[in-house]
């Protein structure tokens, strides 16, 4: 992710974008987009979607914590992958 021709650093990511910033394959972005681990696009004009780049640092905190043992954060996950499965 490069800053535009203004010097300013997107905060709307495209797959290929949003993928690298969390470390992931674009196929495997998919997936866990798929099951409710990460936050699914935002809409845009047209066919265009953008991940939020906060809405993704929000989501690898909560996935981080969750692995700690949280029980709180556990549940918030557990009801994103639910709410995922339902509207597959």
């Amino acid at each position: 992710m490069q800053a535009t021709r203004l010097g300013i650093t997107p905060r709307g990511l495209s797959l290929a974008e949003a993928a690298a910033y969390v470390g992931l394959s674009p196929r495997l972005f998919r997936r866990e987009v798929n099951s409710g681990t990460l936050p699914p696009p935002l809409p845009f004009a047209g066919r265009r979607r953008v991940w939020d780049r906060g809405a993704l640092d929000r989501a690898l905190e909560l996935r981080s914590n969750a692995a700690g043992g949280d029980p709180v954060l556990q549940a918030i996950l557990a009801a994103g992958a639910a709410r995922a499965g339902r509207s597959s």
